[in-house]
């Protein structure tokens, strides 16, 4: 029951027993990310497997969010405009894949021992605040983007 932290160059990661998983803040491309890595093992006190993912996510940052940002642009873009017309806001700007790219902002990053990754972005309000959910197979291939929240 004592104290199980795990510390790095991204930063320290402490054990949250309740969830199985060590619990810390990176700098995702400037912007500050809670991370949650899953233990190796039910219950357990190591994380060396979403460890090893998160490096490798994070040396090809700026690679990785792009992609990301890609995804979900293409995926989301219609139905964040199609939010927009059903608002009140007269006059709106449409929103381009473009924007809605540079409108999001990361918030949570979830990696899984086995390599899978679950990404959370703000919305800057395109879903009225709803959360942008990007789910990655362990593969690295991104299989959706959804609403959430």
């Amino acid at each position: 029951s004592k104290p199980v932290s795990i510390k790095n160059k991204l930063g320290s990661f402490i054990l949250n027993r309740d969830f199985s998983w060590f619990e810390g803040i990176i700098d995702w491309n400037g912007t500050e990310a809670n991370v949650y890595l899953e233990t190796d093992e039910e219950d357990g006190d190591t994380a060396e497997q979403a460890m090893k993912v998160l490096n490798e996510l994070v040396d090809n940052i700026v690679a990785n969010d792009t992609k990301y940002r890609e995804f979900a642009a293409q995926e989301l873009t219609e139905l964040a405009n199609e939010w927009l017309d059903d608002s009140d806001e007269i006059d709106a700007e449409e929103i381009t894949s473009e924007l809605f790219k540079k409108r999001m902002e990361i918030s949570e990053i979830t990696v899984s021992p086995d390599g899978s990754l679950n990404l959370f972005y703000n919305d800057d309000d395109m879903f009225w605040g709803h959360t942008i959910e990007i789910y990655v197979e362990q593969n690295g291939d991104i299989i959706s983007a959804n609403i959430a929240g």
